[in-house]
């Protein structure tokens, strides 16, 4: 089996479902995404980028005359294969205004949990970096079931971090990093800059989000971040509606929470 080599200096970005989607009403925050894809655009020529991106069920339900994300799967399944349509055609209208192709690719879990299907999905996606495509990945909902789902973008992102080999997984949501406490809720709230050991501290400080349309939270992010450092693939949760969030990353401009992984003794 030919194995595609992976292309260096790739970043993982993945878009939350509460920063690129307005919960109540169920319409992408345009202004953002505009603002994400000017960014990536300005930083592609000296980082490789793939995308992995929320939003599918939430831009579904409104079609469906649904106000917040189903519990049955075959309503969540509905409404992703809805939205999904709809949300690559406006990756496909804003990445064309930067002269800059896209690609959908679609993954399953027990898809790329035996050899064959990793090696498939590795392939496509290092191949389409190599012809400067940017692929925007999601879960194929339509296909997955409760049992073998990865539960939420943020262990989605976490794989294919390790499946390309990413030198850098960037988280980006509505907050601007780890805090020890809501900040939303209390002004003492301490944001951690720099973590090198996902302690007890830090999983107790990750809480649940209680988005109407969006999944895990900060736990899921952790989580995530614990996948990726088994790969040496350092982790970035940082604030997606800053104007030069992405670009600070790609400059070593300290942003956000960043976790490292551990130094080989």
């Amino acid at each position: 089996m030919i194995l595609v080599a992976a292309i260096k200096n790739t970043y993982v970005i993945k878009l939350g479902t509460s920063l690129i989607t307005d919960i109540e009403t169920n319409e992408i925050r345009i202004d953002t995404l505009n603002n994400i894809t000017d960014q990536i655009a300005r930083i592609k020529e000296k980082k490789n980028i793939v995308i992995v991106s929320s939003g599918a069920i939430g831009l579904g339900l409104k079609t469906l005359n649904l106000k917040k994300r189903p519990s049955l799967m075959p309503e969540k399944q509905a409404a992703a294969a809805i939205g999904q349509n709809k949300l690559m055609n406006l990756y496909e209208k804003l990445f064309n205004k930067r002269h800059i192709t896209i690609a959908q690719v679609l993954i399953t879990k027990d898809g790329i949990s035996n050899k064959k299907g990793y090696v498939n999905a590795k392939n496509t996606i290092n191949t389409l970096l190599k012809y400067d495509i940017i692929p925007i990945i999601n879960e194929n909902d339509t296909m997955a079931t409760e049992e073998i789902q990865f539960g939420d973008n943020d262990n989605l992102a976490a794989y294919v971090a390790q499946i390309v080999d990413a030198e850098m997984l960037i988280l980006l949501t509505d907050t601007d990093g780890l805090y020890t406490k809501d900040p939303t809720i209390h002004a003492d709230a301490i944001k951690f800059e720099i973590i090198e050991e996902i302690t007890t501290e830090v999983n107790i400080s990750a809480s649940k989000s209680n988005g109407l349309c969006s999944v895990g939270g900060m736990s899921s992010k952790i989580e995530a971040a614990k996948r990726a450092l088994e790969q040496n693939i350092p982790v970035i949760i940082a604030n997606g509606y800053g104007k030069d969030t992405i670009e600070n990353i790609a400059n070593g401009i300290s942003c956000g929470t960043i976790f490292l992984p551990k130094k080989e003794e």
